[in-house]
């Protein structure tokens, strides 16, 4: 008989190390399914009528990282001399910390599946909000914005997704505040005014979004905390580094150059961050797969992070500031220009005339 206590809906965090198999006579094949793939199989031999399964959690936890499974379903079948026993099926959501205070249940019922509580998102920004669903029940998304039209603001609900009963998953709400801008006014009319904030609702979920005309240094696509792609919008300032190194050659009183390699990485300074956005970026530098939006159609290229800078104070008159260096992995170089039709730029003056 296999001893796991495991909920029906779990977090990473609640499967356990190892579990033991008991009332075995001789020896019990022990194999692991996850979304109905065996992915791991081995025998063991009984000790006192008990045999001991060990890396349950480790080898979930590499599995959903390498597959980029955000939600998995787990299932134990042991093969005894005279029987099958069998456990599950699970559904586990990855998660790569510990929560202290609260049970999963009731973070994946009120929660949406990231550690932000709000969010500053530039006007042009693609965004998109994840939550668990059971589908026990229809589900309406709405949104509460804010607008400014003649020198005053108003705040108006905006139905957003219908997500209708059905099976557990994880969906996707896209939240950015163009999307948003399109469901105002297609319900409000076009002249709904400019759009400052708004909350979004998901059953007993809420997140607050913040409008900024600002545009970010960088915009990265990283896998978060819960194995789901979220994006960051990194303010501050950066310096574009080019390490050049090459060896010389002297032939007949003619100099050349070999072996020349060139790097070429971005140094980042952020602004003034919360407690908040500080340690939730600690999570696109802990991040296995981190890419950066590169052509207008959405083409995304992976990018490495390295020479991190992370230290956060709780101190009220100390600003935290994060630092950090991109590139891309294959090094390349990306030139980034506006297509205009002038010939003379700002800086025509009557010099040139």
């Amino acid at each position: 008989m296999i001893r796991l206590s495991i909920s029906d809906y779990s977090f990473l965090q609640d499967v356990p190390l190892n579990f033991n198999i008991e009332q075995v006579t001789d020896k019990a094949k022990v194999t692991v399914f996850i979304n109905g793939t065996s992915v791991y199989a081995t025998t063991l031999l009984q000790h006192n009528g008990v045999v001991t399964f060990y890396g349950l959690h480790e080898i979930l936890a590499q599995h959903m990282l390498a597959n980029k499974l955000p939600l998995a379903t787990l299932k134990i079948t042991a093969e005894l001399s005279n029987t099958t026993d069998t456990f599950g099926d699970v559904s586990i959501l990855y998660c790569g910390f510990k929560q202290g205070d609260e049970i999963s249940a009731n973070f994946y019922n009120w929660h949406f599946l990231t550690n932000r509580t709000y969010y500053v998102i530039p006007r042009s920004a693609y965004h998109i909000l994840f939550f668990f669903d059971e589908g026990q029940e229809e589900i309406q998304a709405f949104a509460e914005c804010v607008f400014e039209k003649d020198n005053s603001q108003y705040t108006q609900r905006v139905n957003m997704n219908n997500f209708p009963q059905g099976h557990e998953d994880i969906h996707g709400l896209l939240s950015g505040p163009g999307q948003m801008f399109r469901y105002a006014r297609q319900q409000i009319g076009n002249d709904c005014g400019k759009l400052l904030a708004y909350t979004i609702h998901v059953a007993k979920r809420a997140m607050t979004v913040y409008v900024t005309d600002e545009e970010p240094l960088a915009t990265f696509c990283f896998r978060n905390a819960y194995n789901i792609e979220e994006y960051a919008f990194v303010f501050g300032t950066e310096t574009y580094k080019t390490i050049i190194d090459r060896k010389e050659a002297s032939c007949q009183g003619k100099h050349s150059f070999y072996n020349q390699s060139v790097e070429r990485k971005h140094e980042v300074t952020t602004v003034p961050l919360s407690l908040e956005e500080a340690h939730w970026l600690n999570e696109l530098f802990e991040s296995h797969h981190v890419t950066m939006e590169v052509t207008p159609d959405y083409d995304q290229e992976k990018v490495l992070i390295s020479d991190i800078t992370s230290e956060i104070s709780n101190r009220a008159d100390e600003k935290v500031r994060l630092k950090f260096t991109w590139w891309f992995d294959d090094n390349s170089k990306w030139i980034f220009q506006e297509t205009t039709s002038r010939v003379f730029n700002n800086n025509y003056i009557d010099t040139f005339k």
